[in-house]
């Protein structure tokens, strides 16, 4: 039917005489005389052909790479509009397909005041270099409420550019509330008498408080590990280290020991306690403990269990005396009336 109409044209795969394939398009055309044949010129595509394969199969990677579930993914313009962008992102933003496709979405407006100087150092190196240093910013949600997210842009073609966005909100909360706990942690720390610290289950130190640098002379970072042993008394460090031993079956480190004060080099003996800090159900990876003076406490002990030991030497003295005022006068006495009477 073709060939009645003038021409005819295929495309496709052909075999070559060593077995290797070729893409031929080719062009049938009949000649005057219909009935001498016709001609067919014949083109090799294949190059063109792999090309386009090639181009496909990458549509087809991307369009795959789009439905990911956890990483946003928009197309943008620099001048602040947002043109494409896939699921994820519509989930994060709550921006709908329509909205988008409507140009009512642009990431400048999504983008807080405070962090309009972020994103402008990005699209100055985007235009510069083709791509951005990845970056953390928030965004605002349809709703208003804001929310972090890690971007990296790549530059397509004139203004245009690709961005990937990962939201981070969760992450930025964690990290919040670890700096909230640990500033409260540090304030409760360093604000009573006691020493504080924090260490292994082995007992190699990880921090120790201003308190403890001011008694002992002993900078933070030349306490940690087990450097914080060159000021317990040397008579006193392998019962220290012996209750680190006994510490995790115990559940708790206990120990009574000397500690050095810089301050006269007067060693004063304290009660250091520690409990470990509990994530969960997993392993227990940090303690923390306090070391608290008792040396005047103890003073006071000694000094009670001498004047106990005078009092209970004085208190035999004078039970002997009255022993033997009771047998003086029973010897002497001719009845029990009479031994009354005289012993009073």
């Amino acid at each position: 039917d073709a060939l009645a109409r003038g021409r005819a044209e295929d495309e496709r795969w052909h075999l070559r005489k060593d077995g290797s394939r070729f893409w031929g398009s080719g062009l049938l055309t009949p000649l005057a005389d219909r009935e001498a044949g016709f001609v067919k010129i014949m083109r090799d595509r294949t190059a063109q052909r792999r090309a386009e394969e090639a181009i496909r199969e990458s549509e087809d990677r991307f369009r795959t790479a789009l439905q990911i579930e956890t990483v946003g993914v928009i197309f943008f313009d620099t001048e602040g509009g947002i043109t494409e962008a896939n699921d994820a992102f519509l989930r994060m933003s709550g921006y709908s397909r329509e909205e988008v496709a409507a140009g009512s979405v642009r990431w400048d407006e999504l983008t807080p005041p405070e962090w309009m100087p972020v994103s402008e150092r990005a699209v100055e190196e985007l235009k510069a270099t083709g791509r951005t240093t990845p970056y953390e910013k928030e965004y605002f949600r349809k709703d208003g409420s804001r929310w972090w997210a890690l971007f990296a842009a790549k530059r397509l073609s004139g203004t245009g550019g690709i961005e990937f966005v990962l939201d981070i909100t969760e992450r930025k909360l964690t990290e919040e509330r670890l700096r909230e706990s640990e500033g409260r942690f540090r304030a409760l720390a360093t604000g009573i008498p006691q020493l504080v610290f924090r260490s292994r289950v082995t007992g190699g130190r990880a921090w120790g408080s201003p308190q403890w640098e001011v008694f002992t002379g002993l900078s933070d970072a030349r306490s940690r590990g087990f450097g914080w042993l060159d000021a317990v008394h040397p008579d006193d460090r392998r019962a220290t280290l012996e209750a680190w031993g006994r510490a995790r079956e115990a559940g708790e480190y206990y120990v009574g020991h000397r500690i050095r004060r810089v301050a006269d080099g007067e060693y004063r003996w304290h009660q250091t306690r520690a409990a470990p800090l509990r994530d969960g159900e997993g392993p227990t990876a940090e303690w923390v403990g306090t070391s608290a003076d008792v040396h005047d406490l103890r003073g006071l002990q000694d000094r009670q269990q001498v004047l106990l030991a005078e009092l209970q030497h004085r208190t035999r003295n004078l039970l002997a005396v009255v022993q033997a005022t009771a047998r003086r006068t029973m010897q002497g006495s001719a009845s029990l009336e009479e031994f009354a009477r005289e012993y009073e």
